[in-house]
Formats: C-alpha cells, sequence, structure tokens
C-alpha cells in the first residue's frame, strides 16, 4: 500500500465506465504517461510513473480524491482514500506488472469545499496588576474639655507589594470565506471550534463570495505558556459531506497588549482630602506620615460620646481600589479645663542639641556619650555633625524624638517608624549611605523618615 492510502482491495476488472462510489464523478487515463490532469472544479491531479509503469505517485491541487484505482490486465487494486489526502507514492497494481490504465474518484462536494478558506489572527492581552500594602495607626480614644476643639494623631504607611498578571488572553478574528463563483453552491458551516465572544447560531450558510467572522478569545497563563499557535477550526459541509478546515496564527506574550493597573495611586482620606500621589518605581515605592485631624468642639459630656472615623483610600483612574479605616471615642470632659502641655510637650531637635539639662541624655546608657549604633560617634555628636547626608538627618531626628520619650512624651503613633529608623541604623553605616546613589530606595527611606519623625515633633504641642 502507497503512503497516503488508509486501504487497498483487489478485484476483477470488469470493464466499461470508471467504478467509482456512488456520487462521485470518475475519468479513466489510459495514457500512462507522468503528468498533469485536470478533473474540474479547480482539482487537478499530477501522476508520476516510475519502475517500467509499474509504480505511480501522486499528488492533488486541493482535497476530493477518494479513490484512484489501478488495471494490470484481469485484475486491478482500489486505493481508498478520505477525501482530505492530496498525495501518495509509489502504488501499484495487483501483479507488480506496468499498469495498463487509472480510474481517478473524486468527491465533487469536497471539491467545492475545498474551495472555502478559513484565516486567523492571533493576539496576547492582559493586565499588569500593581498591589499595595496600607497601615493606618491612631489614638485609642482622645479627651477633650467641653466647649473645646482637640485633635486625633494617625499614623499612616503605604508600600508595594507585588506585581501580579491577571486577565491573560489570545484573542483574535476567524474569517471564513466562500470563494466559489458557481450560481447556488452555497456551504454551510456546521461549527467553528473555538472560544467565540458572541453567541453564534449554527448553522452559518454562505453563498458563492461571501464571508462570515467571529470574534474569539481563551485565557491562558502567560508564566507557563509564553508563546504558542492558535489553531482555529471549523466544520464545513455540502449535501451529506463534511470537511473541517483549520488556520494557524501564531502568538507572543512579549507582543502583548498591556494595562497596568494601580501603577499611579493617589492616597485619599475621608477628613484631609488628598494626601499624596505616586507610581510604581523600582527605586523605592513607599510613603509614611503622621497627620492629625482636628475634633470638636463638643458640648455633651461623658465618654465616648461621639467619636471620628478617618478612611484612607487607594485610587486609581478615581476609582478606590483598597481602603482601611479607624474610629476613634471622644470623651469629653465638663469637670475641668484641658491639661496644658507640661510634661507631655515636645523639645525640638536643636533644643537637644544645645541644652545643657541632663534630663533625658541622663536616661541613656553612658548619657551623652552613649555610641551610636554602627557609626563612630556618640548619641549627641551625630546631632552636632556637621555632614549632611541622609543618615545624620535621620540620626538627629531619631535621637530628638528619642529624648521626648524618654522624659515622658506618648510615642505610641510613632513606634513604628522609629524601629524602622532603628532597624537602618542597625545594618548601615553614615559612608554606606553616603556612597549610595541619590535614588537609591534605603537612601530614599534615610530621608523620608527623617522627614516624618521631624514632623511628628513639628505637628505636637510645643515646650515652651
Amino acid at each position: 500500500m502507497g503512503s497516503g492510502a488508509s486501504s487497498f482491495t483487489d478485484e476483477p476488472y470488469t470493464g466499461g465506465e470508471p467504478t467509482c462510489p456512488l456520487n462521485n464523478l470518475g475519468l479513466r487515463v489510459t495514457d500512462i504517461e507522468s503528468g498533469t490532469i485536470t478533473l474540474g472544479g479547480g482539482l487537478t491531479i499530477l501522476l508520476s510513473y516510475n519502475f517500467n509503469e509499474s509504480l505511480v505517485s501522486w499528488q492533488a491541487s486541493k482535497p476530493g480524491i477518494v479513490n484512484l484505482v489501478l488495471r494490470q490486465g484481469a485484475m486491478q487494486r482500489r486505493y481508498v482514500f478520505d477525501g482530505q489526502t492530496v498525495q501518495g507514492a509509489d502504488l501499484q497494481a495487483p501483479s507488480g506488472l506496468p499498469i495498463t490504465h487509472i480510474d481517478i474518484c473524486f468527491n465533487p462536494e469536497l471539491v467545492l469545499m475545498s474551495n472555502v478558506t478559513i484565516q486567523s489572527t492571533a493576539a496576547v492581552r492582559y493586565d499588569r496588576v500593581y498591589h499595595w500594602n496600607m497601615m493606618l495607626q491612631a489614638d485609642s480614644n482622645v479627651e477633650i474639655a467641653q466647649g473645646a476643639t482637640g485633635a486625633i494623631d494617625f499614623y499612616l504607611n503605604v508600600d508595594f507589594d507585588q506585581i501580579s498578571i491577571e486577565n491573560a488572553v489570545v484573542f483574535g478574528t476567524i474569517t471564513i470565506t466562500n470563494t466559489n463563483n458557481f450560481v447556488g453552491q452555497d456551504v454551510r458551516i456546521d461549527d467553528v471550534e473555538e472560544f467565540l465572544v458572541d453567541q453564534v447560531n449554527f448553522p452559518i450558510y454562505l453563498d458563492p463570495g461571501q464571508s462570515v467572522s467571529f470574534d474569539y478569545e481563551r485565557s491562558f497563563d502567560p508564566n507557563v505558556t509564553p508563546t504558542g499557535t492558535q489553531v482555529s477550526s471549523a466544520v464545513i459541509t455540502r449535501a451529506q459531506t463534511s470537511i473541517t478546515i483549520e488556520s494557524e496564527a501564531a502568538w507572543n506574550v512579549q507582543n502583548a497588549n498591556v494595562t497596568a493597573i494601580n501603577e499611579c495611586i493617589q492616597i485619599r482620606s475621608s477628613n484631609k482630602g488628598l494626601l499624596h500621589s505616586m507610581c510604581y518605581s523600582s527605586n523605592g515605592n513607599f510613603y509614611q506620615l503622621f497627620y492629625n485631624v482636628t475634633v470638636g468642639p463638643y458640648y455633651e459630656c461623658g465618654l465616648a460620646v461621639s467619636s471620628r472615623t478617618e478612611t484612607v483610600r487607594l485610587v486609581d483612574n478615581n476609582i478606590a481600589f483598597m481602603a482601611v479605616s479607624a474610629t476613634v471615642p471622644i470623651d469629653v470632659n465638663c469637670d475641668a479645663p484641658p491639661e496644658p502641655p507640661g510634661d507631655q510637650c515636645v523639645y525640638k531637635a536643636n533644643y537637644w542639641r544645645d541644652t545643657d539639662a541632663d534630663e533625658g541624655w541622663n536616661q541613656l546608657p553612658a548619657g551623652r556619650a552613649t555610641p551610636f549604633y554602627l557609626t563612630r560617634h556618640s548619641y549627641h555628636r551625630v546631632m552636632t555633625h556637621r555632614k549632611g547626608n541622609a543618615y545624620y538627618k535621620l540620626a538627629k531626628q531619631y535621637v530628638a524624638v528619642l529624648l521626648n520619650g524618654l522624659v515622658g512624651v506618648d510615642m505610641k503613633m510613632i513606634e513604628a517608624p522609629m524601629g524602622i529608623a532603628e532597624d537602618l541604623f542597625q545594618r548601615f553605616t553614615p559612608d554606606q549611605v553616603d556612597r549610595m546613589p541619590k535614588r537609591a530606595p534605603i537612601r530614599q527611606q534615610f530621608t523620608e523618615l527623617a522627614l516624618m519623625l521631624k514632623q511628628f515633633i513639628a505637628t505636637s504641642a510645643q515646650c515652651l
């Protein structure tokens, strides 16, 4: 059996016309010479003989061939094909002697349907989603005097978490065209094997020259399959004959249409409005803020007579995608006026640098001379150091806040940034920070923390 044949049978030669299956057409070839034969409907077949005309190979221009019958003497061999096969090699008659004639059988419906073409496109799109973390801390409660105003302190931290790829799809268009030019030679599309965007009621009939298009899309994991080939197929029918036609289109994630989501954000407060705007950057992605919200006056006395809720939202394109809230009860004291700052007032950094008083300083292990982390300086020396790099800017404010805490200032709202600053001092020296590029994330963190601690002091009640 030659290549491309599904089966063959040997049978007696009965003479007469070509013996082809029902509803198929046939042509008898008695001139055993290599060459191209036209069968109709655009179907041609190239026959090539060898070995003293005892073997024949064939190549068809399109689907439609169902039988090739090779005669030698009183016997003939019938090769059966599926109508889709378009070539075969080294076919021979039963005796293996030179072939005396060939009957070519073809299905005219398959020939007509082979004039139906399918084309497809394929592209990729996905969302690149930027994820953020947000933390909001607040006073557990606040007490104010009747008829007076007060302030609730808040600490906000926003930092970048990760990037995820979501909603990844391969999408495109499938176009099927009936290129037949014969009136009435319509074809039927029974199915399109694809993830169609719109619901389609099959079958669909195509007149000669008519086209129809379908949009499709299907999901995939770009981390597992970064490239691929989209194979689109359709089932085409005429009369009782059906074929499947296919089209291929390559796609690559590197050429994807990408939509960035939450890459640039606004940080909005329900009480203060816009706090900050920022975009993702490989050089650092965090924002910290210490702020307060004014409340009052209230005239009803008692515990938790009112409350204030602060909600901070992360917003992209006017759509909030993350929110945190804190609600603080407000106690109104009608028995006594509010207490003055007293021991709770805050001294600025320059006070601690220049004062001769030992209060605060004497609570450090070695007073002013206590060594400051990985530096060669004391706590007092880092406050007077003239080299204004980011390390010393943070160190100055850190020592000032620490000393204020040692003399009684409430540190609860600033504990988190103080803890971050301490971690940085335990890991880096002034020279290491000084050698960092200005946009380096660690250096930026030193600068941001220095501003936050300075802001804590500036927004607190100042000692006279």
